[in-house]
């Protein structure tokens, strides 16, 4: 399902302005990750890294 949002969203508003705003997107959690002393919120941040990681496929 998350895939195919990605799909419709891309060719909607373009591929590369979602590659870019995935890459950030993935940049900021990448950053929270380090910063975090809970184990549940670091949890969180990777599942959303993952899903944010479809956003890079082509």
């Amino acid at each position: 399902m998350y895939l195919s949002l990605r799909i419709v969203l891309a060719d909607r508003l373009g591929r590369k302005k979602i590659l870019v705003l995935s890459l950030f997107l993935f940049a900021v959690t990448g950053t929270a990750c380090a910063f975090t002393h809970d184990f549940e919120v670091l949890l969180l941040l990777r599942v959303l890294q993952s899903l944010l990681n479809i956003g890079t496929a082509p």
